[in-house]
Protein backbone atom coordinates (compact mmCIF):
# COMPACT_ATOMS: atom_id res chain seq x y z
CA UNK A 1 0.00 0.00 0.00
CA UNK A 2 2.97 2.41 0.45
CA UNK A 3 3.44 2.65 -3.16
CA UNK A 4 -0.09 3.15 -3.92
CA UNK A 5 -0.27 5.91 -1.27
CA UNK A 6 2.59 7.59 -2.27
CA UNK A 7 4.98 6.73 0.16
CA UNK A 8 7.25 5.14 -2.39
CA UNK A 9 8.71 5.13 -5.27
CA UNK A 10 9.20 2.13 -6.43
CA UNK A 11 7.93 -1.50 -4.71
CA UNK A 12 8.58 -5.25 -5.83
CA UNK A 13 6.44 -7.61 -5.83
CA UNK A 14 5.28 -11.48 -8.24
CA UNK A 15 3.89 -10.40 -11.80
CA UNK A 16 0.51 -11.99 -10.74
CA UNK A 17 -0.25 -9.08 -7.60
CA UNK A 18 1.20 -6.30 -9.82
CA UNK A 19 -1.87 -7.39 -12.78
CA UNK A 20 -4.53 -8.14 -10.05
CA UNK A 21 -4.02 -4.82 -8.78
CA UNK A 22 -3.89 -2.74 -11.91
CA UNK A 23 -7.04 -4.52 -12.92
CA UNK A 24 -8.69 -3.60 -9.35
CA UNK A 25 -8.58 -7.09 -7.95
CA UNK A 26 -6.46 -6.28 -4.84
CA UNK A 27 -7.55 -5.41 -1.03
CA UNK A 28 -9.03 -2.10 -1.98
CA UNK A 29 -10.87 -3.08 -5.22
CA UNK A 30 -9.84 -0.46 -7.41
CA UNK A 31 -8.00 -0.22 -10.39
CA UNK A 32 -4.34 1.23 -10.16
CA UNK A 33 -2.16 2.30 -13.42
CA UNK A 34 1.07 0.20 -12.30
CA UNK A 35 3.83 0.15 -14.62
CA UNK A 36 5.98 -2.93 -14.28
CA UNK A 37 10.07 -1.47 -15.24
CA UNK A 38 12.59 -4.16 -14.01
CA UNK A 39 12.40 -8.01 -14.56
CA UNK A 40 13.84 -10.43 -11.31
CA UNK A 41 13.68 -13.92 -10.39
CA UNK A 42 12.11 -16.42 -12.76
CA UNK A 43 11.64 -19.28 -10.23
CA UNK A 44 8.80 -20.04 -8.05
CA UNK A 45 10.09 -19.94 -4.73
CA UNK A 46 7.13 -21.22 -2.70
CA UNK A 47 5.98 -25.15 -2.28
CA UNK A 48 2.50 -27.13 -0.85
CA UNK A 49 3.15 -27.71 2.79
CA UNK A 50 0.49 -29.42 4.68
CA UNK A 51 -0.11 -30.75 7.95
CA UNK A 52 1.02 -34.06 9.12
CA UNK A 53 -2.20 -36.17 8.88
CA UNK A 54 -2.10 -35.15 4.75
CA UNK A 55 -0.73 -37.71 2.72
CA UNK A 56 -1.44 -37.14 -0.10
CA UNK A 57 -3.32 -34.27 -2.02
CA UNK A 58 -6.60 -35.82 -2.67
CA UNK A 59 -6.78 -35.80 1.44
CA UNK A 60 -6.98 -32.09 0.95
CA UNK A 61 -10.88 -32.21 -0.04
CA UNK A 62 -13.00 -30.98 2.60
CA UNK A 63 -10.12 -28.92 3.80
CA UNK A 64 -9.31 -24.85 4.32
CA UNK A 65 -6.36 -23.99 3.03
CA UNK A 66 -4.39 -20.61 3.79
CA UNK A 67 -3.31 -18.17 0.39
CA UNK A 68 -1.58 -14.60 0.95
CA UNK A 69 -4.86 -13.63 -0.75
CA UNK A 70 -7.49 -15.25 -2.68
CA UNK A 71 -7.52 -13.79 -6.25
CA UNK A 72 -3.73 -13.33 -6.37
CA UNK A 73 -0.33 -14.20 -5.45
CA UNK A 74 0.48 -18.01 -4.61
CA UNK A 75 -3.45 -18.78 -4.24
CA UNK A 76 -3.26 -18.99 -7.93
CA UNK A 77 -0.06 -21.44 -8.41
CA UNK A 78 -1.70 -23.53 -5.38
CA UNK A 79 -5.41 -23.58 -7.28
CA UNK A 80 -3.46 -24.62 -10.55
CA UNK A 81 -1.73 -27.31 -8.59
CA UNK A 82 -4.99 -29.16 -6.71
CA UNK A 83 -6.56 -28.46 -9.99
CA UNK A 84 -4.07 -30.76 -11.83
CA UNK A 85 -5.13 -33.21 -9.00
CA UNK A 86 -8.66 -33.15 -10.09
CA UNK A 87 -9.35 -30.87 -6.94
CA UNK A 88 -12.12 -27.93 -8.07
CA UNK A 89 -11.82 -24.41 -5.15
CA UNK A 90 -15.61 -23.95 -3.51
CA UNK A 91 -16.53 -27.65 -4.21
CA UNK A 92 -13.56 -29.27 -2.63
CA UNK A 93 -11.21 -26.72 -0.67
CA UNK A 94 -11.50 -23.43 0.42
CA UNK A 95 -9.62 -20.81 1.27
CA UNK A 96 -8.52 -18.51 4.21
CA UNK A 97 -6.86 -15.41 3.47
CA UNK A 98 -4.13 -15.26 5.77
CA UNK A 99 -1.29 -12.91 4.55
CA UNK A 100 2.64 -13.56 4.28
CA UNK A 101 4.81 -16.71 3.99
CA UNK A 102 5.34 -16.65 7.64
CA UNK A 103 1.77 -15.59 8.64
CA UNK A 104 0.76 -19.05 6.65
CA UNK A 105 3.50 -20.76 8.24
CA UNK A 106 2.22 -19.99 11.79
CA UNK A 107 -1.17 -21.16 10.71
CA UNK A 108 0.07 -23.91 9.46
CA UNK A 109 1.77 -25.14 12.50
CA UNK A 110 -1.07 -23.73 14.51
CA UNK A 111 -3.20 -26.38 12.65
CA UNK A 112 -5.80 -23.46 11.90
CA UNK A 113 -5.26 -24.26 8.16
CA UNK A 114 -4.49 -27.51 6.08
CA UNK A 115 -2.56 -26.89 4.01
CA UNK A 116 -0.89 -23.62 2.18
CA UNK A 117 2.55 -22.58 -0.06
CA UNK A 118 5.44 -21.67 1.72
CA UNK A 119 8.81 -20.83 1.15
CA UNK A 120 10.85 -24.17 2.36
CA UNK A 121 13.66 -22.00 3.66
CA UNK A 122 10.98 -20.30 6.36
CA UNK A 123 10.45 -24.21 7.30
CA UNK A 124 13.46 -25.21 7.81
CA UNK A 125 14.50 -22.06 9.88
CA UNK A 126 11.50 -22.52 11.85
CA UNK A 127 11.34 -25.70 13.29
CA UNK A 128 8.30 -27.22 11.25
CA UNK A 129 9.53 -30.79 10.45
CA UNK A 130 6.70 -32.52 10.77
CA UNK A 131 4.86 -30.26 7.80
CA UNK A 132 4.72 -32.24 4.72
CA UNK A 133 5.83 -31.41 1.26
CA UNK A 134 3.61 -32.22 -0.94
CA UNK A 135 4.71 -30.62 -4.25
CA UNK A 136 7.03 -28.04 -5.52
CA UNK A 137 5.74 -24.71 -7.20
CA UNK A 138 8.54 -24.49 -9.37
CA UNK A 139 7.22 -28.05 -10.64
CA UNK A 140 3.69 -26.45 -11.91
CA UNK A 141 4.61 -22.93 -12.68
CA UNK A 142 7.75 -22.31 -14.19
CA UNK A 143 9.29 -20.01 -15.08
CA UNK A 144 7.29 -17.49 -12.72
CA UNK A 145 7.77 -13.76 -12.86
CA UNK A 146 8.74 -12.57 -9.13
CA UNK A 147 10.53 -10.05 -7.35
CA UNK A 148 9.97 -7.38 -10.25
CA UNK A 149 10.02 -3.93 -9.60
CA UNK A 150 7.22 -1.63 -10.36
CA UNK A 151 5.80 1.80 -9.99
CA UNK A 152 2.51 3.83 -9.94
CA UNK A 153 2.34 5.48 -13.22
CA UNK A 154 2.54 8.98 -11.01
CA UNK A 155 5.46 7.40 -9.41
CA UNK A 156 7.21 6.97 -12.74
CA UNK A 157 7.58 10.52 -12.79
CA UNK A 158 9.32 11.44 -9.93
CA UNK A 159 12.24 8.28 -10.52
CA UNK A 160 15.05 10.12 -12.34
CA UNK A 161 15.82 8.08 -15.59
CA UNK A 162 19.66 7.93 -15.10
CA UNK A 163 19.19 6.02 -11.78
CA UNK A 164 16.75 3.54 -13.12
CA UNK A 165 18.54 2.67 -15.96
CA UNK A 166 21.81 1.82 -13.61
CA UNK A 167 20.03 0.35 -11.30
CA UNK A 168 18.78 -2.11 -14.23
CA UNK A 169 22.71 -2.45 -14.86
Amino acid sequence: MGLLDGKWDIAFDNGDNVVAWDEGQGADGKPHDLFIFLGGSQELNQSLFVTPDIQEIGDLRGKLLGADAVGTGFAVVLRYILHCHGLCFERDYSFKSVGSTRLRLAELIAGTIAGAMVNPRYVEDNGAANLRLLALGKDYADPYPARLGLTSVLGLSSIDPCWSASFAR
